[in-house]
């Protein structure tokens, strides 16, 4: 399965689109992570590495971010779609009842991300493009931008 995941320059460690070599910035590839959102129902409570299988999901925002390819099998148990995690999380019905009321912080298009449940692996990248900015992008603040931030001010 094709997949997408957007991150920041800065979370890369550099400053300018270009060539740039994701095994030094992210040796471990793409870390799982918590997310911050106004509304906690839409946050999963653990760390997971957010995927879409969208490219360019959402109107543009301001400035660009990097968009990450990744393959993953449709099998790997540790790949769950959103709305499902949702259902599990908070029920069928009261998910269906808060759709109507307060839907996805990422559009119609919030139904069809998914989470996975550990590190993707640099095996699993196949490309990577710096593109305009989402609308609902917000930058990194957890360990994949502390991470990279750190092996920016130690020189590697």
């Amino acid at each position: 399965m094709n997949l997408y995941h957007f991150t920041t320059l800065a979370a890369l460690g550099i400053s300018e689109p270009g060539k740039f070599d994701l095994s030094r910035a992210w040796p471990d590839g793409i870390l799982p992570m918590l997310a911050k959102t106004e509304d906690q129902l839409w946050v999963c409570d653990k760390p997971v590495v957010w995927l879409t299988a969208d490219p360019t999901p959402g109107d543009k925002g301001a400035g660009t971010v990097v968009r990450i390819a990744v393959r993953i099998p449709s099998t790997d148990r540790r790949l769950v779609t959103c709305s499902r995690w949702m259902e599990r999380k908070v029920g069928k019905e009261r998910f269906r009842d808060k759709l109507k009321t307060n839907p996805p912080p990422y559009g119609g298009a919030g139904l069809a991300w998914r989470m996975y449940f550990g590190p993707v692996p640099l095996t699993a990248i196949t490309g990577m493009a710096v593109t305009p900015c989402p609308w609902w992008f917000r930058p990194a603040d957890g360990p994949e931008l502390e991470a990279a931030e750190a092996r920016v001010m130690a020189g590697g």
